[in-house]
């Protein structure tokens, strides 16, 4: 089967549809992924697309740490942040060793294969505009917060363990 969409005469809704009836799912019906409650303190509220505080949690939980030190960045700084901006903040940490262009490319290219694994119909949860990542202000708040709910989980553990951060 051969699918030909015009991007100038076919809208979103009639590409879809035609994907959808040529994979055999004609309905538009969303497959639910059910997310379990991780943190008691977020929110299940959608913020964009599928995305919502837990599942932001499970996002964060589950990346590299050079990723989720990206995405930390890029979500301080929301709306939008320039790539120069991410990587001299990363670096202003003092944190050895010292990161480059290809450093950040690699973590941002891990996030991206992580939000793909983690919804059914994955929403852009960082774009790229020209020389800059941009994030949903929503979205950038709801980071923070799983952020801040895996940081006291941390120390809670470290703190459990006799180790003080």
């Amino acid at each position: 089967m051969r699918i030909t969409i015009d991007t100038e005469t076919d809208t979103y809704d009639n590409a879809l549809a035609a994907l959808r009836a040529a994979f055999g799912r004609p309905d538009d019906k969303r497959e639910e992924s059910p997310v379990p409650v991780l943190h008691d303190g977020l929110s299940a509220e959608l913020l964009l697309g599928d995305w919502n505080e837990q599942r932001l949690y499970a996002l964060i939980a589950g990346l590299i740490p050079k990723s989720a030190t990206v995405l930390r960045c890029i979500a301080e700084n929301a709306p939008r942040i320039v790539v120069a901006e991410v990587l001299d903040k990363i670096n202003s940490k003092g944190v050895p060793p010292q990161w480059d262009v290809n450093e950040l490319g690699g973590a941002v290219n891990s996030l991206k294969r992580s939000v793909k694994k983690q919804l059914v119909f994955p929403a852009t949860l960082v774009s790229r505009d020209k020389d800059a990542y941009v994030i949903d202000i929503r979205v950038a708040r709801g980071l923070l917060r799983a952020f801040r709910a895996l940081d006291a989980e941390d120390a809670e553990q470290g703190e459990a363990n006799g180790v003080r951060r």
